[in-house]
């Protein structure tokens, strides 16, 4: 039997370890990877002959269901997989580098890939490293030294207050409490999600939203915030939301800015007479024509349906496990209705793809409120703000001088 590999992700580590002791002991199959990404999550890769690893897989998903993420099996993977995995991939060159006289440190990396390019042997590098000819800033780091600043707990609530109809300091006292408790950048994330919501939803429901904060332990986070308004300005009330659907609102986008535009839109794809209605997480990027074309190339190779094959290819046009990867998903699910029902009174849903297998043909219709929001921002660009936030410099406290 050929090698596979298979991964499993959950929402807690206690769910994430139960499962991976789990297919370890039903199935004869050896775990690679186990360990936590993201604040809570967990994420366990196997290996083995490609039975046992989707059977331990496949038992882990209807043992743990509630609690499981995404998975995949994935068969007979490129030799190269393992190495890297393991972190045995050996590069020969840089290695060389770093086996005589001294090694070299992050940040002269990349002027040191440039020299081999060119030519330069390994003492010919570490001479121009003793000159000064190859030098950087910061040892640490091959990136260039930036200076990170984070948001204050005084800018966040002065911002939330100016921001919110009728501001509440426990609302206020909540939040802060859950930033701090999980990652520096989570203040400035919230705050950019509530503009975001400010933006694309009724004062209502605003103000509704940030209210919850007061009283409830979950549902804080960015993508949980964006999912709540989407469900409160389709008629729903937060207790009809469960926990499929907190499953869903993972893979929404965190705005990255206030002026931040929705990337969602409606979909709908017909093939064979019928019409499958999805979403996509990804407007602006996804190019409809081109994951037609992909994926009716890839639905003959796989025999599976065009739909089915669309859900398989992100918008780069390659294969993907990761549903948040994939050019639309969501098929007829509530989140997915939601995004329909809003298309004309909010512009969460910035447009509605329709996708015709049959005849090869894409359309798309713009949310005229997502249009006159873009028009705003490109009339009105936004001014770049730095807040006195707490500062953490890329400069490493203890990084030495040459």
């Amino acid at each position: 039997m050929s090698k596979a590999i298979g991964m499993v992700e959950y929402k807690t580590v206690s769910a994430g370890v139960v499962a991976a002791d789990a297919m370890v002991k039903t199935s004869d199959v050896k775990i690679i990877e186990a360990q936590t990404v993201c604040p809570g999550k967990y994420i366990v890769i196997i290996t083995g002959d490609l039975s046992a690893v989707d059977a331990a897989v496949k038992n882990a998903k209807v043992q743990h269901g509630s609690q499981l993420i995404g998975s995949f099996v994935l068969g007979n993977p490129h030799e190269s997989i393992f190495p890297a995995i393991y972190g045995a991939t050996e590069i020969e060159k840089v290695a060389a580098l770093g086996m005589d006289h001294c090694c070299l440190y992050p940040g002269e990396m990349p002027r040191a890939a440039e020299c081999l390019q060119a030519g330069d042997g390994a003492k010919d590098i570490l001479a121009k490293i003793e000159s000064g000819e190859i030098d950087c800033e910061n040892l640490f780091s091959a990136a260039a030294p930036t200076e990170k600043t984070y948001m204050s707990s005084q800018e966040f609530t002065a911002r939330m207050d100016a921001l919110i109809p009728a501001p509440s300091a426990e609302a206020n006292r909540s939040l802060l409490a859950s930033a701090d408790g999980l990652w520096f950048e989570l203040k400035e994330e919230l705050y950019h999600t509530f503009a975001f919501i400010s933006r694309h939803f009724t004062t209502e429901i605003l103000q509704n939203v940030y209210d919850r904060c007061k009283t409830e332990t979950q549902g804080m986070l960015p993508w949980e915030l964006i999912g709540t308004a989407i469900y409160l300005q389709a008629g729903d009330s937060p207790p009809e939301i469960g926990t499929a659907e907190w499953k869903e609102f993972q893979i929404l986008s965190t705005p990255e800015s206030a002026d931040t535009l929705s990337s969602l839109a409606a979909c709908t794809v017909r093939e064979n007479g019928a019409e499958t209605r999805l979403y996509t997480l990804h407007f602006g990027q996804l190019d409809p024509q081109k994951l037609l074309e992909r994926a009716e190339v890839q639905a003959r190779i796989a025999g599976i349906t065009v739909t089915e094959a669309m859900q398989r290819i992100d918008c780069d046009m390659r294969m993907t496990y990761a549903t948040a990867n994939q050019s639309i998903c969501g098929p007829e699910s509530p989140l997915t209705d939601k995004l329909f029902r809003l298309m004309d009174s909010s512009p969460v849903t910035a447009a509605h793809i329709t996708i015709d297998v049959d005849s090869g043909s894409v359309a798309v219709q713009m949310n005229p409120l997502w249009k006159k929001l873009q028009d705003e921002r490109e009339k009105n660009p936004p001014v770049p703000q730095k807040h006195p936030g707490k500062k953490q410099s890329s400069k490493h406290k203890n990084q030495p001088d040459r």
